[in-house]
């Protein structure tokens, strides 16, 4: 049975990858062209290639599902249009001994996606936002562990998390004096902009004398600085670009905050349960394979594989949409399209026993 499964995981593997190579090769292509309408300042065509490249991980995660689908049923359809899966059903295997076969290397695959996900996306994303940032001209702005710090003058300003709404959660300002002696800090539950300023609630402000503190609270308080929505927004990782466990803390905090979190909560979600779906996809393909795609051609079943994945990503768009709207439980929005991805997989693949 070892040969059986290097043979079957050697044609899977090699046709996932082929697809993978050029799904992300023409997404890359078609990113680098939308790039070409924001070229100003230093940011020409050779910093949009920089950018677009440090963008792969990212992009090689978000197709890793559908390469998948389409590389099962190329690799395993290969073996169906030469009788070798006849061949192999003719000497005893069952159906669930080849399935399991093909489920090794996509268990593999989804594996090693998650890490990329989990340890390389966030990274090498944040840092193509901040080159592409620097190269138009808005830096000054830093995105570290304990949240994003902004100078302008002899403030430093610290941001705790940016709500889905563009709302800055948890300010903190510390204002120094020329000899950078610290004078006063003010501390903001959160900061909404409006007519070209940001309003500031929740307000407490210390004030450091030499010989005393001072402590007031103001319930708004206008705020003018440079920093607009757009900046923030550009060292602002998109949900589905951050780590499993910053989305796991950042849905938390906004949560504890009252604040909606069903945008980031949905992306949790979604990388959670990103190897399910990949093995949902590959009983489906199995399930053509052995049934009405047994013995069509190469194209045909990568139109199917194209088909189903983009019905898949659709229905799970739907129900995110509505768990959004309608405010129900974003895991059973993620949930529902993966149970009935399995469930149809198991349904028509035990028809053919």
């Amino acid at each position: 049975m070892e040969i059986l499964d290097r043979y079957i995981r050697n044609h899977i593997l090699g046709a996932l990858v082929g697809v993978l190579i050029v799904i992300v090769g023409l997404d890359l292509l078609a990113a680098f062209i939308a790039e070409l309408e924001e070229l100003k300042g230093n940011y020409q065509q050779l910093q949009a290639v920089t950018y677009v490249l440090n963008t792969i991980p990212g992009r090689v995660y978000e197709f890793v599902p559908v390469a998948a689908l389409v590389g099962c049923l190329i690799g395993m359809g290969s073996l169906a249009n030469g009788s070798e899966l006849l061949v192999i059903r003719a000497a005893g295997v069952s159906i669930g001994r080849v399935v399991w076969s093909a489920l090794k290397p996509t268990l593999a695959v989804a594996f090693l996606s998650v890490l990329l996900g989990e340890y390389v996306v966030p990274v090498t994303e944040q840092y193509a936002q901040g080159q592409r940032s620097a190269a138009m001209g808005r830096d000054g702005l830093i995105k570290t562990k304990s949240g994003i710090w902004h100078r302008e003058g002899n403030e430093f300003v610290r941001i705790d998390a940016v709500g889905a709404n563009g709302v800055l959660l948890g300010v903190t300002r510390y204002r120094f004096d020329s000899n950078q002696s610290l004078i006063s800090t003010t501390v903001s539950r959160q900061a909404v902009y409006e007519d070209n300023h940001w309003r500031l609630t929740d307000t407490y402000i210390t004030q450091f004398d030499k010989n005393n503190t001072k402590v007031r609270y103001s319930a708004e308080q206008d705020w003018f600085i440079q920093l607009s929505p757009e900046s923030v927004s550009v060292v602002v990782l998109k949900p589905e670009n951050m780590s499993i466990s910053e989305l796991y803390q950042y849905k938390n905090y906004l949560q504890a905050q009252t604040l909606d979190a069903d945008q980031y909560a949905i992306a949790f979600w979604k990388k959670v349960f990103q190897p399910a779906i990949m093995v949902a996809m590959i009983l489906v393909a199995l399930s053509f394979i052995f049934g009405p795609l047994r013995s069509v051609t190469v194209g045909f079943r990568v139109v199917v594989g194209i088909v189903v994945g983009l019905g898949f990503q659709q229905g799970q768009d739907l129900f995110n949409y509505a768990a959004i709207v309608y405010h129900f439980d974003p895991l059973v929005a993620v949930a529902m399209p993966v149970v009935f991805c399995f469930a149809a997989g198991f349904v028509l693949l035990n028809r053919l026993r």
